[in-house]
């Protein structure tokens, strides 16, 4: 493919685009964006019902360009996230979207400024909504996935270089009719909104919609509760007139170990960027979590029980 027709959606005829025309708060950064489809250019252009829209048409050569191209299998939806972190304004609202950020953009991040030309999806409308759900920990990279799809939001082909512009030439216009280009837009948009609340409400019920950061806190857990089974009721059975002091007891070390735990998230970097994170790529460290969790939850609940029996067999009721 040495050549590429791409399609610009404006309110205006370009026959001349220049670098650095854009925003640079768009996807990618400052470029010129375009789509392959002249139908979703017409969709662009329209972004209300008041005026109509063009569909600038160029092509390209592309032959001695670099193209990073991020629907390729060899990237994930995650490095699409990080471009769009790096460049777009979130609202990050909790602690866990601040480290999810950093973590992305450390991890998976990939310099556009590298590149001629940039092909990836279109943060637009709803689809926003949706990355912005994933990063504050809403839904899963999983769930993330299957919503990028529900539009079929298309490619955007964006020109981010001096060479690539020089390399662009206008081969004319196409009119996109408000009325009907506008009416398409907003229907796309309302219906990956309705299949998006469709698809949480029922993938809410589901098993492995369990968030991956979820797994390490589960081990976590496990732990904390056998350690407090192991003070309270070896103590509890010995005297049972006294729960108030094993209770108490039990309550001191259980907060001290998630005190210890919480600090150790916030000041070791290794636990915050591979272990404490919403991502599917340390899983392995927080299996191991899990598993330490649950054979010390095993371990700890039956010396619990034989010391309970002991301590219970000697009481005089």
């Amino acid at each position: 493919m040495s050549k590429l027709l791409i399609y610009h959606c404006s309110k205006d005829i370009i026959e001349k685009p220049y670098y650095h025309g854009g925003k640079a708060e768009n996807d990618y950064g400052f470029g010129f964006y375009c789509t392959e489809s002249l139908e979703l250019a017409k969709e662009w252009s329209c972004s209300n019902n008041e005026n109509n829209g063009f569909a600038n048409k160029y092509s390209i050569d592309l032959s001695g360009l670099k193209i990073l191209d991020l629907t390729d299998k060899k990237y994930s939806i995650l490095n699409w996230i990080a471009i769009l972190l790096k460049f777009r304004n979130f609202d990050l609202s909790n602690d866990i979207s601040i480290h999810s950020k950093e973590y992305l953009l450390k991890n998976f991040y990939i310099d556009v400024n590298n590149y001629d030309i940039v092909i990836g999806y279109r943060a637009d409308d709803s689809y926003f909504r949706f990355v912005r759900d994933f990063v504050n920990n809403t839904i899963p990279v999983r769930k993330l996935s299957q919503v990028m799809e529900l539009g079929w939001l298309g490619k955007q082909v964006v020109i981010v270089s001096d060479l690539a512009f020089s390399k662009l030439n206008f081969e004319g216009f196409e009119t996109a009719d408000r009325l009907e280009y506008f009416t398409k837009r907003r229907a796309r948009d309302e219906k990956a909104r309705e299949d998006y609340l469709k698809g949480t409400r029922k993938s809410a019920t589901l098993t492995n919609d369990i968030f991956v950061v979820d797994i390490m806190r589960i081990g976590f857990g496990l732990i904390i509760l056998s350690v407090f089974n192991i003070i309270f009721f070896p103590k509890y059975f010995k005297n049972p007139n006294k729960v108030g002091v094993p209770l108490i007891i039990g309550a001191i070390v259980d907060f001290v170990i998630i005190f210890i735990v919480t600090t150790l998230v916030h000041t070791v970097p290794v636990i915050a960027s591979a272990i404490d994170t919403p991502d599917t790529q340390f899983s392995v460290y927080k299996l191991i979590i899990l598993l330490v969790g649950v054979v010390t939850y095993i371990v700890l609940n039956i010396i619990t029980c034989v010391v309970s029996m002991r301590r219970f067999d000697k009481t005089d009721l």
